[in-house]
């Protein structure tokens, strides 16, 4: 299929497909998180192998693989590479209920982060060429409000049929969606016209030398890039350990985690994203550094309201804290991708996205779950299961670092911007 024109109202169409695509992506991934306690009692693992698996198991093979399936995304037809990067994905978290030892669990973690290391770069490539710079921001806070609705769903639907079939039923059910939508965005979805919406500019692809060398110059994709790492890291560690956090200091089920976790933690961040997207649509007509602003207040707010969530004696009132901290980190996400897409040529979103995922995988998605793990597990002999709750309130902190870079990356953005056009 050659690439086409993608007209107003078939670039929602777009958006649409995309939207579920990540929907599943975070179903996927998080549905281990809520099944963890269950998995633990189940096959007699620490929380440091359990850190491992929700971390650096996932985090390792998504970031390896994220840059060369990128650079066949600035190259190649999109939609094939997100098509069979989510069969893939979709499969192994079917085979995920087989494991019998923790090296099978490994194995199957390894597997699902090579197949959706294919989605985000891809999919951010795709929007960037479906929306004018000025439409970024919601159109990509849109995309990303499929990562509240896959996390609900994974903690809802996951907890439920975990608790009452087993949490093997679950990987298997929550499998199955992914296969069915992969054979839909086949034959369904369009591929854009690279650079469509950014005037007379270079698509054609560059080597990855270049980009790191673009980036290398790029003082606001760099404060960007650190910001996002501190943010994910917070964020990844806090909803990757919420569920045994809720079980074992709050004592509520499965079930009931997996329900009120899953609205406060999606149901906020999908508003906040939503709102976040629009603000910053509205405001980057006035002043383009309105796009890292939005992000460093928000990262910054966000730090004290879990904190407080982590601290209070009654889970009710930890939720409501939860799901006004989710809002505040959900207004962060769309000014915070599309300023680093906008601070890059259409020919080297992919690539730079990829390289972005690389470092906050390793260092966010990868690091956080396991040092929380490694720290309870250190912190328990003298505090119980309260070193969870001690651990997790250290990774809360992380947030003002987040902001903080974002301060920094309003110095140089407008000039970056100008640099990628």
């Amino acid at each position: 299929m050659q690439p086409n024109q993608v007209t107003d109202s078939n670039m929602r169409y777009v958006l649409v497909i995309l939207f579920l695509i990540n929907t599943v992506n975070y179903m996927d991934r998080m549905i281990l998180a809520v099944l963890s306690q269950s998995i633990k009692e189940d096959m007699g693992l620490s929380d440091a192998q359990l850190g491992l698996l929700t971390g650096f198991a996932f985090a390792v093979f998504y970031a390896v693989m994220g840059l060369p399936i990128a650079r066949w995304a600035d190259r190649g037809i999109r939609k094939n590479i997100i098509t069979l990067a989510m069969t893939l994905w979709s499969a192994m978290t079917i085979l995920t209920s087989l494991a019998q030892t923790f090296t099978h669990l490994l194995i199957a973690r390894f597997s699902v982060g090579i197949g959706e290391a294919g989605c985000i770069p891809t999919a951010h490539s795709l929007i960037s060429d479906c929306f004018p710079k000025e439409q970024r921001a919601f159109a990509l806070a849109i995309f990303s409000t499929g990562m509240t609705v896959g996390v609900a769903a994974g903690f809802s639907i996951g907890g439920w049929v975990g608790e009452t079939y087993g949490w093997r039923s679950a990987f298997l059910l929550l499998g199955l969606p992914g296969l069915i939508l992969a054979v839909i965005t086949y034959f369904m979805l369009k591929e854009p016209e690279r650079g469509q919406h950014d005037g007379n500019v270079d698509v054609a692809p560059t080597n990855v030398s270049e980009v790191f060398r673009f980036i290398l110059q790029n003082r606001s994709y760099l404060h960007i890039l650190s910001g996002s790492i501190f943010g994910m890291f917070m964020i990844y560690g806090i909803i990757q350990w919420a569920p045994p956090f809720f079980i074992r200091l709050h004592h509520l089920t499965t079930s009931q985690v997996g329900a009120w976790f899953g609205l406060a933690y999606g149901g906020g961040q999908f508003i906040g994203m939503l709102i976040g997207g629009k603000l910053a649509n509205v405001l980057i007509l006035r002043d383009e550094r309105w796009l890292v602003w939005i992000t460093a207040i928000a990262y910054i707010g966000c730090a004290p309201i879990f904190i407080i969530a982590l601290s209070v004696p009654e889970p009710n009132m930890a939720f409501v804290f939860i799901s006004i901290g989710s809002a505040l980190f959900g207004v962060a996400v769309g000014p915070q991708m599309a300023a680093m897409m906008s601070v890059m040529p259409p020919n080297m979103r992919a690539t730079a996205s990829a390289i972005g995922m690389f470092s906050i995988s390793m260092l966010g998605i990868g690091l956080a779950p396991l040092l929380i793990g490694y720290t309870s597990d250190l912190l328990n002999p003298v505090y119980g299961d309260n070193a969870l709750r001690y651990a997790m309130i250290g990774t809360a902190f992380v947030a003002v670092l987040a902001g903080s870079n974002f301060l920094f990356a309003a110095k140089s953005i407008e000039a970056d911007m100008r640099l990628s056009e």
